[in-house]
């Protein structure tokens, strides 16, 4: 009954569940108008609060585009975050992908361009160093790739055993994005209709994957399998937007952002198929499938 951030107390009829992925979490209006998001962990995802905790400091230390990131109002570690809530007419990317038209994918593209530079280049180093090194996911998940995809069945057969050579051969190098948001799909952008009916991003969400120090292309296998649902164009108009030589090299980089599609411990590419399915029946290698998709 009370509400954790403000110590304000909340009529049962305040309370609103919210789907959340895995986890618990409620809407709440506080008795003073605050309204907050409160998201209570799984055991296995305990160490996710304290990683969520540390990736919004530092985003807002950084003090760039803040009002496109949650502000931690309370936390306890390994249990619940109780983080600022947007618009109650916001909704997930997700719920409303099918209705996109052009202008609205290219301003997507645009504004997760912008949100993504600002958060890749925070430099408060008391709250990055509380975040996962990225060097030390990717061992993890290189250990586990080709249990998953026997487990997952979504790789073809043909290509499996050649899974962890191709990996290790095509591993991402740059460590040039200080933070990463680790998985940014079409479940953790907001959007809300502006003034001309067009639905347009307001803000990005769920930071308990974040990790530091780490490629830019691991981020844009998510972006680009979900968010962007295969589009090159969308891609292409974000490497425009994001801006730098660096980002252009690495979009064409096509076998190192399959690795990283391969690695990703959220089934890339099951979503990836999904869009293209073509891409799974026809190619006859790891490197001709990382042509076909990217």
């Amino acid at each position: 009954r009370t509400v954790v951030g403000c110590g304000e107390s909340a009529e049962l009829g305040d309370v609103e569940a919210a789907r959340h992925g895995e986890n618990a979490a409620f809407f709440v209006r506080m008795a003073g108008g605050t309204a907050a998001v409160v998201k209570f962990v799984r055991r296995r995802r305990a160490a996710s609060v304290a990683t969520e905790v540390a990736a919004l400091r530092a985003v807002h230390a950084a003090g760039e585009l803040i009002d496109r990131f949650a502000c931690v109002l309370k936390w306890h570690e390994g249990v619940y975050i109780a983080t600022s809530r947007f618009a109650a007419d916001c909704v997930s990317l997700r719920s409303v992908a099918a209705q996109l038209g052009v202008l609205e994918r290219a301003l997507l593209a645009e504004w997760c361009a912008a949100t993504l530079h600002a958060l890749h280049a925070c430099t408060d180093d008391a709250s990055r160093s509380q975040l996962p090194p990225f060097e030390s996911a990717w061992r993890g998940w290189r250990s586990r790739v080709a249990a998953r995809h026997r487990d997952w069945c979504v790789l073809p057969p043909r290509l499996l055993g050649d899974v962890e050579r191709f990996v290790d051969a095509h591993a991402p190098l740059e460590r040039s994005a200080r933070v990463l948001h680790g998985d940014v799909n079409d479940e953790n952008v907001l959007v809300q209709r502006d003034e001309r009916g067009l639905w347009r991003a307001v803000a990005l969400v769920d930071f308990g994957d974040a990790l530091r120090d780490g490629d830019v292309r691991y981020e844009l296998v998510a972006l680009y399998v979900s968010l962007f649902a295969c589009r090159r164009d969308s891609i292409g108009t974000f490497a425009a937007a994001y801006g730098g030589v660096a980002l252009d090299v690495a979009v064409d980089d096509c076998n190192t952002l399959l690795a990283c599609a391969l690695v990703h411990p959220c089934n890339a590419l099951s979503t990836a198929f999904a869009h293209a399915p073509h891409t799974a029946l026809y190619a006859e290698s790891l490197e001709q499938l990382a042509q076909m998709l990217f």
